[in-house]
């Protein structure tokens, strides 16, 4: 088994994450699957922090597009799946109905994993502007009702901030912020913990945390490979695959190949 795994960080720009992941799948991918770790162009951020960045819907758009491109390349170059590693959810349904391979979000695969875990969950994230856009993704899979909050570290924390502390042996300060948001979020219900930013869930990965004040935390990167090697493995020995009928549907191809031939010169408006 083959499996693209695309991240929307700019890999190159911050080694120690990009050495924990390739650290961590090692762990919570078996030998038989291969996983090519791909990053966002070096260019994605424009020297800012991603946080900074995908607050706003319009660059974020830019940014994520990118993954309409992964996609086309994965299934071009024989990979199995497509595993969306980032809390984005960059056009899923858009790349859902561009290719024949499974793509996975990170979102959905920990969503539905927890709510078979617990009961209700609790998403953490870096900094207060990505609250609403967590909740935006909680209620695009419907799984509202299985998540009991979202919180922001306090004080927040950039990506940048994050991959300093993967090079650190103590984390400081950065303890007491996690453990006064898990405290809050169990006092309103959660019942587990996860981590809402890939490099969030590789620093407490890394440091061996799999609970904080006796609430569990979600692996986000192994629940999402298992994920995806459970869906080609469906998609192989089941027959059972995406539904084309409506929210997926894929375009004939040779509709496909006239539209995509219109665009090709770029755009003009009359």
């Amino acid at each position: 088994m083959l499996i693209w795994h695309q991240s929307m960080a700019t890999l190159s720009e911050f080694g120690p994450y990009e050495r924990l992941l390739e650290t961590h799948l090692r762990v919570v991918v078996p030998s038989e699957v291969t996983v090519d770790v791909h990053g966002a162009s070096v260019k994605s951020y424009a020297g800012r922090s991603p946080a900074d960045v995908l607050r706003f819907p319009y660059l974020k758009h830019l940014v994520q597009s990118q993954a309409l491109t992964a996609c086309r390349q994965a299934e071009e170059r024989g990979y199995d799946a497509v595993a969306l590693a980032t809390f984005g959810d960059p056009f899923l349904p858009e790349c859902r109905s561009l290719v024949d391979i499974p793509v996975v979000s990170m979102p959905q695969s920990c969503l539905v994993v927890a709510s078979t875990l617990a009961a209700r969950s609790a998403l953490i994230t870096l900094a207060p502007p990505s609250i609403r856009r967590v909740h935006d993704l909680i209620a695009a899979h419907g799984m509202q009702s299985r998540v009991s909050g979202v919180y922001s570290l306090q004080p927040a924390m950039s990506e940048h901030g994050l991959v300093d502390l993967m090079s650190r042996a103590d984390l400081g300060d950065f303890t007491d912020n996690l453990e006064r948001v898990a405290a809050q979020a169990a006092a309103d219900g959660a019942e587990m913990l996860i981590p809402a930013e890939g490099a969030l869930n590789e620093l407490l990965w890394s440091q061996g945390i799999r609970s904080v004040g006796g609430v569990p935390v979600l692996d986000a990167l192994g629940v999402t490979m298992s994920y995806t090697r459970l869906l080609v493995d469906l998609k192989r020995r089941n027959g059972i695959d995406v539904s084309r009928v409506s929210t997926f549907a894929q375009p004939p191809a040779d509709l496909r190949a006239d539209v995509e031939a219109a665009f090709a010169g770029g755009e003009t408006y009359e």
